[in-house]
């Protein structure tokens, strides 16, 4: 396995290889750092700055498409609200808003048509969506049914088929094969479905000869990469990870490039793919203990359905959350403005239920050349 970054660079996106410049388009989330889209040079490991993310998520970072050929990069802004599409230009990284709040998210570029497509949450159903040319407006594909739930969404290099981890009501989950065209006709037809019960499949994406598909799964209690043959509709697992691999991506010389699982974050690595059959499982250390002391299993709390929630009632009546809100925190604060430093203190009011919530923070820079008037800062929320 060989290193492509100097170090780990914590949360990183769906990335993309581009063959033009030799480096991996993605977005970047590490301690320090405001999430951002970058690219990373995979011959120095040399991370270039494109642009920062507003409203980026925890551990996914943001949404990203890339087409190679007109060196657009598309990714999502305000991801824990209504979700903003952003076009950017990955070699000057001037961008601009497609989409504003269009709840669009797991974005992906079909080749064949230049369309990008995604996934729109609302009201609880999950909705294939597509963005023609000129990437002005949104059409609605197909919604599943409640409690159907597609992610990580992926076309083939031809356009022909559309993959997605799926999740079921009953929490059953799998990866999932249709025909793009007929998604478009309104009745999907599905043509190959990947089950690794009880693992989750996740990241998975289509080969660059569309005849596979490559992703990852905690099979075996460590996240490995699985190559998925649609023909045969057939498995095999070809790594063995001690700490984890995420994000596969299948090069041209045969090699997989990868983000490594280390303690700093995930670091971008290229690995030689090999069939295993000698995979090493997990063993955990409380099933360890049970077996060794059976008595433990008469030790649980058993299930919930044996509460007597009845009996538990002490009041019943109306709930109004104004009138249960207390104060929740309190804490001081530094803030900035204008490069200088400013103290203040945080407070916040919720009822239990957290129903109502309001919040204030107010700060003061005391230092600097600024009018009086811009010395107090006070932001008051509620929800």
């Amino acid at each position: 396995m060989t290193h492509l970054s100097k170090k780990g660079l914590g949360s990183v996106s769906r990335g993309y290889v581009d063959a033009r410049t030799n480096r991996l388009i993605a977005a970047f989330r590490y301690p320090g750092e405001i999430g951002f889209i970058g690219s990373l040079d995979l011959a120095t490991g040399e991370l270039r700055k494109l642009s920062e993310i507003k409203g980026m998520m925890l551990y996914k970072v943001t949404s990203l498409a890339f087409d190679p050929e007109s060196r657009k990069a598309w990714y999502t802004e305000d991801n824990y609200a209504f979700r903003d599409i952003i076009e950017i230009d990955v070699d000057t990284g001037r961008k601009r808003m497609i989409l504003k709040d269009a709840r669009i998210g797991d974005l992906v570029f079909n080749p064949a048509d230049k369309s990008i497509w995604g996934i729109r949450h609302q009201n609880g159903f999950a909705t294939i969506s597509r963005i023609p040319l000129p990437h002005r407006g949104h059409n609605q594909v197909h919604t599943f049914a409640y409690g159907m739930t597609p992610w990580d969404l992926d076309i083939s290099p031809d356009g022909t088929l559309v993959a997605a981890s799926f999740s079921e009501v009953d929490g059953k989950q799998s990866v999932r094969v249709w025909t793009t065209q007929s998604f478009l006709a309104g009745s999907p037809e599905e043509v190959a479905r990947l089950d690794l019960p009880p693992s989750t499949p996740e990241g998975f994406t289509f080969s660059p000869d569309g005849k596979r598909l490559l992703g990852t799964s905690y099979y075996t209690g460590v996240s490995n990469v699985f190559v998925f043959d649609l023909a045969s509709q057939k498995y095999e697992v070809v790594t063995n990870a001690a700490t984890g691999f995420f994000r596969p991506m299948e090069q041209p010389d045969g090699t997989l490039l990868v983000y490594e699982y280390a303690g700093d974050g995930l670091t971008p690595s290229r690995i030689v793919p090999q069939k295993r059959d000698d995979l090493g499982t997990v063993e955990f250390l409380g099933t360890k203990v049970v077996r060794a002391y059976p008595e433990l299993k008469q030790w649980g709390v058993g299930s919930p359905a044996r509460v007597p929630l009845d009996e538990l009632v002490t009041e019943r009546g109306k709930y109004h959350p104004k009138q249960r809100m207390r104060l929740a925190a309190a804490y001081p604060i530094v803030e900035g403005y204008q490069g200088l430093i400013s103290p203040g203190y945080f407070i916040h009011f919720e009822d239990p239920m957290q129903f109502s919530q309001l919040s204030a923070s107010v700060s003061y820079s005391p230092w600097g050349e600024l009018r009086d008037r811009d010395r107090l800062h006070v932001n008051l929320k509620y929800k």
